[in-house]
This record gives C-alpha cells, sequence and structure tokens, in this order.
C-alpha cells in the first residue's frame, strides 16, 4: 500500500484535480513564490475557502482558480 502512495501521484491525477491541468497545480512553496505571500497566508486563505485539492497532508493549488477566488475576494 505505501508502494501505491510513493508510485502513483493521486494529487495530480485527472480524477483528483477536477478540471486543472496537472501543470497547473503548485506546492504551497511554489504557490507563495509565484504569488510573492508568505506560506502561511496560503494556509490562512486556503482556510478562508481558497481552492486546494487535498490527499491527506498534501496540498496542491490550482493557480488560475486561485486566481480567480483572489479577483472575487479582494485578494488581488
Amino acid at each position: 500500500m505505501k508502494n501505491q502512495l510513493i508510485s502513483g501521484n493521486s494529487a495530480t491525477s485527472p480524477a483528483a484535480t477536477a478540471g486543472a491541468r496537472p501543470d497547473d497545480l503548485l506546492t504551497p512553496k511554489e504557490l507563495a513564490s509565484k504569488l510573492k505571500i508568505s506560506i502561511r497566508t496560503v494556509r490562512r486563505w486556503e482556510y478562508q475557502g481558497m481552492p486546494a485539492h487535498r490527499r491527506k497532508r498534501l496540498a496542491r493549488y490550482p493557480l488560475t482558480q486561485v486566481r480567480e477566488w483572489m479577483k472575487a475576494n479582494g485578494r488581488v
């Protein structure tokens, strides 16, 4: 079972992303760097409703949906 989780990254599978392209999904560090915000802000925004795809503790953020969420919530 453990080998399946390592070899098959389900966080980027088409079923797990629901419309987002795999290359569009960013780690918290990548998203923070791209948006020039802290990782703590990324986590806080996720708590406040920013789109995220989670598999247990692993989070990935769809950049296009995050930018739409930012515009809709006055975070631009």
